[in-house]
Formats: structure tokens, sequence, C-alpha cells
């Protein structure tokens, strides 16, 4: 049984397209082509970052196949407890006559960074607890996002330009959930390349600061701010 949740309040775009590729990176494509390309920083760069949160609870139960419809009855009620916040006297009379039963639990939260995983050994009570726990942070996904986005509130209105700065802050929040990944086949400087028409020799480009991309699982520098 399992309760998921997910929120996206927004997404930090590059304002007037990509900036352009670094020297280093423009010359590597023009001297070696597209594929000694792609082999370094990957297909895709981080055009963008979307803004919000998930949230998840799940809890597992191994069940055996030759149990008796009563006691199937019995377990699929426990998993319904794990997620009750409340406790009645009749839920605390099931508990302590059902503590035999085992669980598993596994649970994230985005926005704290928690993550949760836990194999078949936890008892009623204890995985309850933990599920009672996340189910609330599922629950309250959207009022939690909003209050990490009281102070950006003016900042997030419209088409607001933010800085570098900004953008460092916003994702050190933990609402940072999703990067938006673009192919670099359709920036203006690989195009030809990737359609087999770039010509070779050095390119030149002004110096600038690089900025991380996440390509292939690694971060590495491929484009400029």
């Amino acid at each position: 049984m399992s309760r998921r949740a997910s929120f996206r309040a927004g997404t930090i775009r590059f304002f007037g397209g990509p900036p352009p590729l670094i020297p280093k990176a423009l010359n590597l494509l023009s001297a070696n082509g597209i594929e000694a390309f792609t082999a370094t920083y990957g297909d895709y760069y981080v055009g963008g970052i979307t803004l919000g949160g998930d949230a998840g609870v799940l809890v597992s139960q191994e069940i055996d196949e030759t149990s008796s419809a009563e006691r199937l009855k019995v377990e699929v009620s426990a998993q319904f407890l794990c997620f009750s916040t409340t406790e009645t006297l009749a839920d605390e009379v099931f508990i302590s006559e059902h503590q035999d039963l085992k669980f598993g639990i596994t649970a994230f939260d985005t926005l704290s960074s928690d993550f949760v995983e836990l194999p078949q050994q936890l008892g009623l009570e204890a995985t309850r607890r933990l599920g009672a726990e996340y189910g609330t942070k599922v629950e309250d996904l959207a009022e939690r996002v909003g209050e990490k986005l009281e102070p950006w509130e003016n900042l997030l209105e419209g088409d607001t330009k933010l800085g570098w700065d900004d953008v460092r802050s916003l994702v050190a929040t933990g609402m940072a959930v999703e990067l938006v990944l673009l192919p670099f086949s359709k920036l203006r400087e690989v195009r030809p390349y990737a359609m087999g028409i770039g010509g070779g020799g050095a390119v030149e480009s002004t110096p600038a600061v690089g900025v991380p991309l996440v390509v292939r699982s690694r971060i590495v520098e491929g484009v400029s701010a």
C-alpha cells in the first residue's frame, strides 16, 4: 500500500535562451566532430530547473499464498492502519493482538532530503509510526512547498530575472526537484555538426565562466554564463 504526491511550482530557465558554449567545447567540436563532443559533454545540457517537491511512502508485507481469508483481511487492515494519524481503543487492541505481523517500509521526501528503506522486519507499531509520519508529509506537500516559496514570492512573480546567487539559494532550499534537459544538437553552434555539415579548425570565442552541467551522471563544464 502506498501514498505519493508531487507538486510543481514553476521552472527557472535561461533568460533569452541558453548561453554560448565555452571555447574549449567549441574547439573540440570543430576539430573532432560531434561524436567527440558528445563523448565528452554528453547529449544534453541543463536548460532549466523545476521547483517543487515529491514525497511518498510504501508499506509492504510478505503475504503467504496459503494464508486464510481471515488472515488476509487482518493483513490488509493492518496496512490501512499504518497510515492512520489517530489511534482509537480498537486500534490499540488490534496492534496488541497482531504484534507478529512484520512489514517493510520505503519512504522519501525531497524537501527534507529524507529517504528511508527498511526491510520486512518492522512490527506493526513501528511501521505505523513511520507510515503516519511520512503520510503526513505526503498530505502536506503543497503547503510545505508554499512555505518554502514565501521568502521568494516577489522574486518569482512573472518573468523576473534571477541572478546566479538567487538560483543557488533556491536550489539550497531543496525545491530543485527536476532538471530540464535539452539536446545539445539543437544549439546554434552545434546544429551544423549534428547535421554533418560542420567545418574544421579552431573557433574563436569570448572567454566566459563555465556553468556546471549534469551530463550522463557527471558534472562537466560545458556552457558559459
